[in-house]
């Protein structure tokens, strides 16, 4: 599974209690209004399209234009016009419900720790909240409690379903809050000068964390209900000399060096020369620490004197190299 979508069935049942919630038609794909909550709710992925151009495009662009703001507004008027000729149904209603979907993506997204690019086009800039895991069973769990309550009229189950859905995310909202103060003190000698704490890639029981001080970044994992901190990876940042600061500087302005910077908000450069008086600076995307590695690399080389020679992208597993042109 990739790591960078949520899966499209919390999407699609998440969005339907939703829908339940503010509609009073069935859930049926031949109901007009719920078949275009439901497409909305799927839609902003369909810029997985551009897998067919290379994993540097698509790893560029997803969760962008699809999953901002304007680009949310757009596909809802886009997609509602279709259904509003094939049902002769109001537009606007349809455009409503779509937006109901896309919104609802949109929000689900933000909530785990790859983000989405809230206001493009006008900022680059990842937005995440660092909540929820990909595949996320109690959301899903009340989803479907939710569903049926409204389709049998069991509201008190319905709305308690609904109303669990709020207080379960406000409860992990807390908790990262109160790992994060565990986290100060337990690198409290340190001098921290970043922090995060992430939604674990997998596992629904952990938070996994970044702390970064003057010389040394810590990754790391721990289990939600005990404090029993796991080290994963212990990266140094010194930079020895100033001509490996030179190489760096000019690794970060590289085409791939800014893709990466955009790419990944909590990132570590690092230098290595080799055997033939090359210098390779690499990036390493710290969010994601699957096994014994991280998931997604970046690789500068550059002669002695400085000059570029080579940029690549390797997504998903450091031996895949998508060269940059």
């Amino acid at each position: 599974m990739e790591v960078t979508i949520m899966d499209p069935i919390s999407h699609v049942v998440v969005n339907s209690a939703f829908y339940s919630a503010v509609s009073q038609d069935s859930i049926s794909l031949d109901n007009p209004t719920f078949l275009a909550t439901t497409i909305g709710s799927l839609i902003p992925d369909g810029d997985g399209i551009l897998q067919i151009f290379g994993d540097i495009p698509y790893l560029k662009h997803h969760r962008g234009a699809s999953h901002s703001i304007l680009g949310a507004i757009i596909l809802s008027a886009l997609t509602a016009l279709p259904l509003s000729l094939l049902f002769s149904y109001n537009y606007l209603s349809l455009f409503g419900f779509t937006l109901l979907g896309v919104g609802s993506h949109l929000f689900l997204d933000w909530c785990n720790s790859y983000g989405i690019k809230l206001l493009w086009p006008i900022s680059p800039k990842m937005y995440s909240c660092n909540l929820l895991i990909l595949i996320e069973p109690i959301l899903i769990l009340l989803s479907i409690t939710s569903i049926l309550g409204f389709s049998y009229d069991y509201f008190f189950l319905a709305w308690g379903s609904i109303a669990f859905m709020g207080v379960y995310l406000i409860s992990r909202y807390l908790s990262r809050i109160n790992f994060g103060n565990y986290l100060f003190s337990y690198f409290q000698d340190k001098n921290i000068n970043k922090m995060v704490v992430l939604p674990a890639s997998k596992s629904f029981f952990h938070w996994d964390f970044i702390v970064e001080t003057d010389y040394i970044v810590y990754v790391g994992q721990a289990p939600i209900f005990r404090r029993a901190v796991r080290i994963k990876e212990k990266l140094s940042k010194r930079i020895e000399e100033e001509i490996e600061n030179s190489l760096i500087n000019k690794a970060l302005n590289s085409k791939i060096g800014k893709l990466f910077q955009e790419f990944t908000p909590h990132y570590l450069v690092k230098h290595h020369k080799t055997s033939d008086n090359k210098h390779l600076i690499t990036f390493i995307d710290l969010r994601y620490h699957i096994g014994e590695r991280f998931l997604h690399h970046a690789t500068v080389k550059c002669h002695n004197q400085g000059m570029i020679e080579e940029e690549l992208f390797q997504p998903y597993h450091p031996n895949r190299k998508v060269y940059m042109e």
